[in-house]
């Protein structure tokens, strides 16, 4: 009781403090074979670059982002710099259609959505943008939405966040947020179905 801690640092700076920076903390490989290599000393910098483009946006401690994206270093590193301030995730499969992701992001009442253009499946690239757009259309909560962009192909149109991005690399960097030992860092689905977002929901 009482006890403070942040998942991100356990699994980032702690490693780094203790002299392990150089060794390897990630590797990522998509279906198209390419490979993605980080140390905890490179892990850690992108994290905090995250943490203060994350704020750079307005979103702080408690609050609840969206991730749609794949698994990649690119989600790990957004999931762990949220984590490092204090931001609750909900992380959606990327394979999910327009409804079972709209329902998540409205109950976990997500202030920002983070999605890749595409995602690759059986050596094909699946647009993931109109799922998005159908997603958001009913959640009122969502502010911003950030879309890592993989493919030249598809038309965007940058979102006012994109400018905040580019100027948090330049801002001051900051400690992790610590917080309770037992408070929440990411919503999770109920197995069959999204439920109510709640504390026994939550993983901790």
């Amino acid at each position: 009781s009482g006890g403070l801690s942040n998942l991100a640092y356990n699994c980032v700076d702690h490693h780094v403090a203790a002299g392990r920076g150089e060794h390897v903390a990630l590797i990522t490989e998509n279906e198209r074979g390419e490979r993605r290599t980080l140390t905890y000393e490179e892990l850690l910098r992108e994290t905090k670059r995250v943490g203060a483009a994350l704020r750079a946006m307005g979103i702080e401690k408690g609050d609840r982002i969206a991730i749609y994206m794949p698994t990649s270093a690119e989600a790990i590193v957004l999931m762990l710099g949220a984590i490092r301030i204090g931001v609750v995730i909900l992380v959606v499969f990327a394979g999910f259609g327009a409804g079972a992701l709209g329902e998540r992001i409205r109950l976990a009442g997500a202030r920002a959505v983070f999605a890749t253009d595409v995602t690759y499946r059986k050596g094909k690239d699946v647009p993931l943008l109109g799922i998005l757009a159908q997603a958001i259309a009913d959640a009122p909560t969502v502010e911003r939405v950030v879309v890592l962009r993989r493919t030249s192909l598809t038309t965007l149109q940058l979102p006012p966040t994109a400018r905040a991005l580019r100027r948090a690399s330049t801002r001051p960097l900051r400690s992790p947020r610590r917080r309770a030992a037992r408070a929440p860092h990411e919503v999770v689905a109920d197995r069959g179905g999204t439920r109510r977002s709640g504390p026994s929901r939550c993983k901790r």
